[in-house]
């Protein structure tokens, strides 16, 4: 009875869900450009597993072109002044532009974070947690980027 009304509801108010199967179809097609530099290679394979998920399309009907920016900022520092934690911050700027008219569909800036400890005397294991760290943002930054990628797919296939 309550899933009744719930549909019920959800379908009166205009609920559409985003990923339709034209959306779908849609983000398999978008041919992510090569984006330069380590951050850049990790963002590139999280944006092709979210947006490939079983293979690329043959003909791209669309093109993101990512712009990358990395920084790492001190986070927390001891009274000796050693950096215990370390901010890693990527800036992502992507445009969305259709393949066969060169038009731009859309474009936007986005952003993540994630932070890491520094390990005194372990240049291991800082380095592990601050490639960690990257992967983490790298991957909420494609998810994000992704859903961006599909409001706007969606906007314009209706519109």
């Amino acid at each position: 009875m309550t899933a009744a009304v719930l549909a019920a509801v959800v379908a009166g108010c205009g609920f559409e869900p985003l990923h339709g199967p034209a959306v779908n179809a849609a983000l398999n097609g978008i041919d992510v450009s090569p984006i330069p530099g380590g951050a850049g290679e990790l963002l590139y394979r999280a944006l092709v597993d979210r947006l490939h998920p079983g293979g690329r399309a043959a003909t791209p009907a669309y093109r993101l072109d990512v712009t990358l920016r990395l920084t790492n900022s001190p986070l927390v520092i001891d009274q000796s002044t050693f950096v215990r934690r370390y901010d890693v911050h990527l800036q992502a700027h992507y445009q969305l532009i259709e393949v066969a008219t060169g038009r731009e569909i859309g474009g936007a800036e986005r952003d993540a974070h994630a932070n890491h400890g520094v390990i005194p005397n372990e240049i291991y294991g800082t380095l592990v947690g601050s490639q960690a760290a990257l992967q983490r943002a790298a991957n909420v930054l494609a998810g994000v980027i992704a859903t961006d990628a599909a409001l706007l797919i969606r906007a314009d296939l209706s519109g």
